[in-house]
């Protein structure tokens, strides 16, 4: 039996609901599996928080003024980046108590803010423990960066970031990029991930990987299409952006968006229905003439995600940095074609299958209008959304599921013991 050890800093949000599900995948298959992160929401019994709800708070406005200084030097609102394994909150000491000699693999999934990879570095070689990085976006490849908008110089070393003009963040950022390149050269980790986009960066980076494992996505057989009555009233329109302040999700964009598409509309009788959750903005909507604002609640289980999905007629995604998001495959697994920024699996899934959504270049406010009024023009029937959801499960089928990637990996230490 595989003992694993997954550390996340949430288990909750894309990358932590990918961590929980995936640990979950391990329990289900008989895997001694515990996941440890910062922040927990879960209910599960072996999901452990590893940090006070002292030290949370204490820490949580040193983050808010550490994100506010590095808005200061950004030069494009398209770039944020995380010093991705540069956390504070488990020290060596907690970790020891954690990886102990029994354990076969730890897997990193989102961890900013939560473990310093120099101390992943101390205890795993030292009980010779192997080590998977568990991709969601590029910022363990780069000097932070989630995305690369272009440049390569994760491809050698980040240095003279592009970004900033600060000479103190550029030496943090090419720092923290060398000490990544040098840990995956000590612990030789493999890369795991549902992407071929981020596997293909993982192979271009100036990491170095024992292997690179395409895997499918955590994501439930659950999540399908469940045709309903053709409706007549409302389009609806599920938005990722759901926060004003939140940049890396591109709100600005998607409402300069919405407002050219809101002049279309005149044009046909047709009304749209925006759904978000938790939304900061309903002020923006009320000059509107042809679309409203829904707001609704997070989903609280897979049953309400999937029954959010199926409500919906067209996802629509401005994520400025997201390789992801799972929003964009969970979707597409219940039939709903998107709209989206052409950042990560979006391009993927388009170029590969064209009928299942369409991609734009951020901040293309004009191209995203054009494409969901075309959207709203020739909705998908029933055989269609049925089609995106088969086109892209039998895609992922195809790959081996984590489980079985994690046996490899532990399969390939047992082999080495050998």
């Amino acid at each position: 039996m595989l003992n694993i050890i997954h550390f996340s800093t949430n288990d909750f949000g894309g990358a932590g609901l990918a961590a929980l599900r995936v640990h979950e995948e391990c329990l289900s298959a008989d895997f001694n599996s515990k996941l440890y992160v910062l922040n927990k929401r879960s209910t599960s019994s072996h999901v452990y928080s590893k940090s006070s709800k002292i030290k949370r708070i204490f820490n949580a406005p040193i983050n808010r003024y550490d994100n506010f200084k590095k808005s200061l030097f950004l030069k494009n609102r398209n770039s944020f980046y995380s010093l991705v394994g540069n956390g504070n909150v488990l020290d060596e000491t907690a970790l020891r108590e954690v990886i102990t000699q029994d354990t076969n693999i730890v897997v990193l999934h989102w961890i900013a803010g939560f473990i310093d990879i120099s101390l992943i570095e101390n205890v795993c070689r030292e009980m010779d423990v192997k080590i998977v990085y568990y991709l969601m976006d590029m910022a363990m490849l780069t000097g932070g960066c989630h995305f690369s908008h272009g440049c390569e110089q994760y491809k050698k070393i980040c240095a003279n970031c592009p970004e900033t003009s600060n000479e103190q963040y550029r030496v943090k950022i090419a720092e923290h990029h060398f000490k990544q390149v040098r840990y995956s050269i000590r612990l030789a980790p493999y890369a795991m991930a549902s992407s071929k986009f981020l596997l293909d960066q993982a192979k271009d980076s100036a990491l170095q990987f024992a292997d690179y494992l395409m895997t499918r996505p955590p994501i439930s057989k659950k999540f399908e299409y469940r045709p309903k009555a053709q409706s007549s009233g409302s389009f609806k329109v599920l938005m990722g952006a759901y926060k004003r302040s939140d940049e890396r999700k591109g709100y600005r964009d998607a409402l300069r968006a919405l407002a050219i598409l809101d002049s279309f509309l005149n044009e046909i009788d047709q009304k749209v229905e925006v759904l978000v959750p938790s939304a900061d903005f309903e002020a923006d909507f009320q000059s509107f003439k042809n679309i409203t604002l829904k707001i609704f609640s997070f989903a609280k289980n897979d049953e309400q995600l999937i029954a959010l999905y199926n409500s919906a007629d067209l996802l629509f995604n401005t994520s400025l940095d997201d390789s992801g998001p799972m929003m964009v495959l969970e979707s597409q697994m219940c039939g709903v074609p998107f709209v989206a920024t052409e950042v990560g699996v979006a391009s993927e899934i388009a170029q590969m299958f064209p009928d299942n959504g369409e991609v734009v270049a951020p901040s293309d406010a004009g191209k995203m209008a054009e494409k969901i009024f075309a959207a709203i023009k020739s909705q998908k029937s029933c055989a269609q959304r049925s089609a995106i959801s088969v086109n892209v499960r039998e895609y992922y089928n195809l790959f081996n599921g984590n489980v079985e990637n994690l046996r490899k990996i532990g399969a390939s230490e047992t082999a080495n013991e050998n």
